[in-house]
């Protein structure tokens, strides 16, 4: 199971789910936090502002931000959750978890696991329609 959430909600949800693994990703100006129930090595901490490329004085995720997800994500042995949040808990949480079932889910429908993502929550963002795939009720 992988939970999503908010920084402000990450404490409380760890605990509830009796989460062993932990993703935050945050801004360059946002501490992280310290979840002291995680073994060493238990939590990947990835630091970008919620932007999709440098600009603007804000710093977009990086090649090796990519490759440290994608690590953290195939070693978990899915034995207990993941926990992934960033600041609300809304966009680049959204968009590990997206990626990480696409990782862990490889063969099936990417759209079909994005649309299963945004059932699960619909507050997610990025949507799924940002693939090109007409959003929910429309004719398109």
């Amino acid at each position: 199971m992988i939970i999503v959430t908010s920084l402000r909600d990450s404490h409380a949800q760890l605990a509830a789910h009796g989460a062993k693994r932990a993703i935050s990703i945050l801004s360059p100006d946002t501490p992280h936090p310290d979840f002291p129930a995680l073994a060493d090595g238990q939590h990947l901490r990835l630091t970008f502002h919620d932007v999709n490329a440098d600009g603007g004085g804000l710093e977009g995720p990086k090649m090796r931000d990519a490759e440290r997800l994608v690590h953290f994500i195939t070693e978990w042995d899915r034995a207990a959750p993941l926990l992934i949040h960033c600041w609300a808990g809304i966009s680049r949480s959204t968009a590990a978890a997206y990626s990480a079932a696409c990782l862990l889910r490889a063969g099936e429908d990417e759209d079909d696991l994005a649309r299963e993502l945004r059932e699960a929550s619909p507050s997610a963002t990025p949507g799924w329609w940002s693939r090109g795939a007409s959003t929910p009720g429309s004719s398109s």
